[in-house]
């Protein structure tokens, strides 16, 4: 819910949340700003190596064939890298919801991509998230 608009220079919004929710996209926004240059590297190396797995698979025209145990492993492991760089913490319960090493992928990068969005906005001034002071 969006709690209050100012839009006279400088504008600003402030929306309610649920305070769990707000805190983890903090906590998760915090360790990506923390990381820097290493998860904007690591994000770039793993989408190019996601997207040479697809190619590869349509290459070979497997495009709905299973993964091999080398590629499942490889995205497993790439996953696991893009959820530590997000702070994400329940990696199991998205394999267990999406039931394919891709999609896993997949949904963490597009996960990635917004939390990166809103990074830069909190290191721009843009955007004051809360803090989490109990770590």
């Amino acid at each position: 819910k969006i709690a209050a608009i100012k839009y006279a220079s400088p504008g600003w919004m402030d929306i309610l949340l649920n305070p769990q929710v707000a805190m983890k996209i903090a906590a998760s926004v915090g360790t990506l700003i923390g990381l820097g240059v290493t998860a904007v590297e690591a994000y770039k190396r793993i989408d190019k190596a996601r997207l040479e797995i697809a190619r590869n698979r349509k290459m070979q025209q497997m495009e709905f064939a299973a993964f091999s145990a080398n590629e499942a492993k490889f995205l497993n492991s790439m996953s696991e890298e893009i959820a530590k760089n997000l702070g994400f913490e329940s990696l199991q319960q998205l394999q267990a919801r999406t039931k394919n090493p891709e999609v896993t992928l997949k949904v963490l990068m597009a996960h990635h991509r917004r939390i990166s969005k809103l990074a830069e906005f909190v290191r721009e001034g843009k955007v004051k998230l809360p803090i989490d002071r109990t770590k």
